[in-house]
């Protein structure tokens, strides 16, 4: 089962979900799931930016990211990190 992102990924909810997102690194998971994000900003980025780092020094291989919706695939082009962070 992958890993839920919550509907709203924000400044001030992402450092609580960068730990939940860490831990279920930590625990094996390499599965995202952000078909349930409607509000976001570039907190979203880094989270992922940051999992996939944990997730390549644990040589555990990348993560898979779904469902990326729009309005975070605009902001990952604007930075030019789509293909880097969303696969």
């Amino acid at each position: 089962m992958p890993f839920q992102l919550p509907a709203k990924v924000l400044m001030a909810n992402a450092p609580k979900l960068l730990a939940a997102g860490s831990a279920a690194v930590s625990a094996g998971q390499r599965d995202f799931d952000l078909g349930a994000v409607i509000d976001c900003d570039s907190s979203l980025l880094a989270c992922i930016n940051e999992w996939r780092r944990q997730a390549t020094a644990a040589g555990a291989g990348d993560l898979t990211v779904r469902n990326a919706p729009e309005s975070i695939r605009r902001i990952a082009m604007l930075y030019g990190v789509e293909s880097l962070t969303l696969g």
